[in-house]
């Protein structure tokens, strides 16, 4: 057993101890001194091999930084631990937080692992990645986490990172960038971001023409993810995108674009595997793609409710390249306010495979067409409704598309069985009962087995979008209304 002073006199008056091989407990919340987080990163920058950090300090303390901390370095794996001092935070007072560098002399270790658990981070400021920066081409995992208000003046605002990312129960809100991913940038290989919430975080254009209008930069207000190698993939799973943008001023707030997350495989004939499923996109705009772009890249959405989002020249979902498979989708309230644009679905003809379109629904528009183009060629689908012109053809020439002009179709934004929101329908939908059993999914947005016999006719059919009607859990639990 190590421990970090010469007697046991010493080390009753060092609150700074290793308990083990290669762990640090921090007990003061200081920002520099015997026994905090800067102490522990001095002691862990002459050692090799796995690293901990534990926190062990009362309930809901917090960390004000009043300079940078040193550079993690040297350590082929590092887990940073909050789980025993519950609501930590760490103010970055904007200064830069962590900032991770493998190898010896900052030189990338492509094989470092990086865990961090139970940790708010506040208020960091970097180039990129204002609350934590990784370049080393390693793997980090995130969980149970909460990064705000942090900002860089470059790429992500909260995090970002040159290698794999895992982001599991964390929060996100009101983050900023001046470039790309206001809450995070991950150039790398894989991206997994699972039960989380990004809300309020944005991309900023700092390029002003002086009155006319801005340029057309800033790249994903929430997640921006590019591949750097080949068979690269992202997993987006029961996460939540509410209010993020890309914007230039308050005088002319739309500029850039992917108003939440901008998917770039990269490759044009190794395509990225990009999977979205039982996730809620609302509120988020930008100049084009207020929600989600994707591009060059297999995209599989599934259980998936796009709700309110705005843009000026593009929709909520936007495929620049790559192939498209979309399966119990929902689509609500959207806005192009160009009238050339669509506010659904944009695909680039001639770029892109629409793979299967299924069991989807394009409701009533806040402003512009469902879709463009209006008539789509589609390799396998079946129950599309749309409340306009959103025409997909199988490769029979048959219309895969039923057209209820202006409908919502009785859609309901809300919040049901402690899930993430989804677009429900509501009693008499023109959705219940109405899909393809052939092409049902086997669950929905909330994780009920598919399909239910929602009009009581004694038939079990599946419905369209991303909820399965039941109405045993409407009456019971009634309509919790979700914000955004």
């Amino acid at each position: 057993m190590r421990v970090l002073a010469l007697t046991g006199l010493l080390l009753a008056a060092c609150p700074l101890l290793a308990v083990a091989d290669n762990t640090f407990i921090v007990t003061s919340n200081g920002s520099a001194g015997p026994g905090t987080l800067r102490d522990a990163i001095e002691q862990v920058q002459i050692l090799s091999g796995t690293q901990t950090i534990r926190f062990e300090l009362p309930a809901n303390s917090t960390i004000t930084l009043n300079a940078d901390l040193p550079d993690l370095v040297n350590a082929q794996a590092y887990l940073i631990d909050a789980t025993a001092s519950p609501g930590l935070r760490i103010d970055g007072n904007g200064h830069r937080i962590f900032h991770f560098l493998g190898g010896s002399a900052g030189h990338p270790s492509t094989g470092q692992v990086i865990e961090i658990r139970g940790i708010e981070f506040r208020s960091g400021h970097a180039v990129s990645g204002g609350c934590i920066a990784i370049d080393t081409g390693g793997n980090l995992l995130v969980r149970d986490s909460a990064f705000e208000g942090c900002t860089a003046s470059a790429d992500g605002g909260a995090l970002s990172i040159t290698g794999s990312l895992n982001i599991m129960n964390t929060r996100f809100s009101n983050n900023r960038a001046n470039s790309r991913g206001g809450a995070i940038f991950a150039d790398g290989k894989n991206m997994t971001i699972e039960s989380s919430r990004f809300s309020d975080n944005a991309t900023r254009d700092t390029i002003d023409d002086g009155g006319t209008g801005c340029a057309p930069g800033g790249l994903a207000g929430a997640v921006y993810w590019s591949a750097t190698t080949i068979n690269a993939g992202v997993t987006i799973q029961r996460s939540q995108f509410i209010g993020n943008r890309t914007h230039c001023s308050a005088t002319f707030p739309a500029a850039g674009h992917a108003g939440a997350v901008y998917l770039d495989g990269m490759h044009d004939h190794d395509l990225a595997t990009v999977v979205v499923n039982e996730s809620w996109f609302a509120n988020n705009s930008a100049l084009a793609a207020s929600a989600l772009y994707s591009a060059r890249a297999r995209l599989m959405l599934s259980n998936t409710s796009f709700h309110a989002n705005s843009s000026q020249s593009g929709s909520a979902l936007s495929v620049g390249s790559g192939r498209l498979w979309i399966s119990h989708a929902s689509f609500l309230g959207n806005s192009a306010l160009s009238p050339s644009y669509a506010a659904d679905l944009i695909v680039e003809t001639g770029y892109t495979t629409i793979e299967r379109v299924a069991n989807t629904v394009f409701a009533r528009t806040g402003a512009g067409p469902n879709c463009s183009p209006m008539m789509i060629d589609v390799q396998s689908g079946d129950a599309v409704f749309a409340s306009s012109a959103c025409y997909f053809y199988n490769p029979d020439n048959e219309l895969l598309t039923s057209e209820f002009p202006g409908s919502d179709f009785g859609l309901v934004p809300a919040q049901i069985l402690g899930r993430i929101p989804a677009l429900h329908p509501a009693p008499g939908s023109a959705l219940i009962d109405n899909g393809s059993n052939a092409l049902c999914a086997p669950w929905d947005v909330r994780g009920l087995t598919r399909p239910i016999d929602g009009d009581g006719n004694g038939h079990a059919t599946c419905d369209i979008g991303a909820v399965e009607y039941d109405p045993d859990i409407i009456f019971a639990d009634g309509l919790d209304f979700a914000p955004g």
